[in-house]
């Protein structure tokens, strides 16, 4: 724990400090999320992402997963991408985790999933997970992770937005 203090200090110095000499951190701009076709808004992380038919039967998803608001960082969100079938059926999938292992507020965590030999597919699942840890002093169990999980069922269709 004291080590983990220690370390949010030094971060936090060398932030300031880059900040008055007018370093990075001070430069660093907003990224622009309009970019993405698709968005969904779980509890704790946005995620932001595009579809692209790399060759015919092979799909690419790319995307950022970001902390926008919540001051204690989720930690490994992984991500899995289902090719389903007409009858609901799971005939390829992939698997990927974001970039980093916690999404610190403010900065993006790119992602990148490929599926390939798609055939009798008619749409493709993305769910996710990832830990949350929540320190409000209210709960006994704290500091035991949470984790969280959802699905965004055809998420490379057309209208692939939630937002809250």
């Amino acid at each position: 724990m004291r080590n983990e203090w220690l370390r949010l200090a030094v971060v936090a110095l060398a932030a300031v400090g880059c900040a008055e000499c007018g370093g990075a951190t001070s430069r660093q701009a907003v990224p622009d999320y309009s970019r993405f076709s698709h968005t969904w808004v779980a509890p704790h992380v946005t995620l932001y992402w595009e579809c692209t038919e790399i060759e015919p039967g092979s799909l690419r998803l790319e995307g950022l997963g970001v902390n926008q608001w919540e001051p204690i960082p989720p930690r490994f969100l992984e991500l899995f991408l289902s090719g389903v079938d007409a009858q609901g059926r799971v005939l390829s999938r992939t698997q990927a985790t974001a970039e980093g292992f916690e999404l610190l507020q403010g900065f993006p965590a790119s992602f990148r999933l490929e599926l390939g030999g798609r055939r009798d597919e008619v749409r493709v699942d993305l769910a996710y997970r990832y830990e949350y840890r929540d320190d409000s002093f209210d709960r006994m169990w704290r500091w035991m992770p949470r984790y969280v999980t959802g699905r965004v069922p055809d998420a490379c269709g057309a209208n692939r937005h939630r937002l809250r």
